[in-house]
C-alpha cells in the first residue's frame, strides 16, 4: 500500500464531503441512526466551514491515488489543550491494517503538545480504537473521563474524553 497524508484544501473539500456519508453510516451502526428519507446518511454540517478554517488543520488520507479517509485536527490556544481530534475516518476496507494507528501516530508526532480525543459513549468500536491507540502511544499515560458535550448542530451527547501529551 502507498499510504500518504495530504493537507486539506478548498479543492479537496468535495472528496471529504463524499467520504462523510460513509463516516456517518459507520458511526450510525453502533449509534442506531437511520438515514434520511432520501436515503442519505448525512451529518458533520460544520465540515465545510472547518475544513479550511485557520482553527483547524485538515488532512486527506490516500492509498495511491484513492482517498481512503480524513482527519480534522482542531487547534486550541490555551493551557489545558493544544490539539483535538475533531473528526477521524478510515474506510472500512482499510481498517485492521494499522493504517488508523499509523496516521494517528504521525499526527501526534507532527503536533507536539496536549491532546484531547472525544468519542461518542455508545460508539463502542471507536472507543476501543482510540483507547487502544492512545494506550499504545502514551504507554498508558492518559486520562479518561465521561463528559456531556453540547454540539450546536446535533444536540447533547454523552462522550468519553481522552487526554494525553505527545
Amino acid at each position: 500500500m502507498d499510504i500518504r497524508i495530504v493537507k486539506g484544501t478548498k479543492e479537496n473539500l468535495k472528496i471529504v464531503k463524499n467520504l462523510v456519508h460513509y463516516y456517518i453510516y459507520d458511526m450510525g451502526v453502533p449509534m442506531g441512526w437511520d438515514c434520511r428519507e432520501d436515503g442519505v446518511f448525512d451529518g458533520c454540517d460544520e465540515m465545510s466551514e472547518n475544513w479550511t478554517s485557520e482553527k483547524y488543520d485538515s488532512y486527506l488520507v490516500y492509498n495511491g491515488k484513492y482517498p481512503i479517509g480524513f482527519a480534522l485536527i482542531k487547534k486550541h490556544f490555551n493551557n489545558v489543550i493544544n490539539f483535538e481530534v475533531e473528526e477521524f475516518f478510515i474506510l472500512r476496507k482499510y481498517r485492521r491494517k494499522n493504517l488508523g494507528k499509523n496516521v494517528s501516530f504521525e499526527l501526534f508526532e507532527k503536533y507536539k503538545g496536549k491532546w484531547q480525543v472525544k468519542v461518542l459513549q455508545d460508539n463502542l468500536p471507536a472507543q476501543k480504537f482510540w483507547k487502544s491507540i492512545i494506550q499504545e502511544y502514551t504507554h498508558n499515560k492518559f486520562q479518561e473521563k465521561q463528559i456531556i458535550h453540547e454540539c450546536p448542530y446535533s444536540g447533547t451527547w454523552h462522550m468519553i474524553m481522552y487526554r494525553f501529551e505527545s
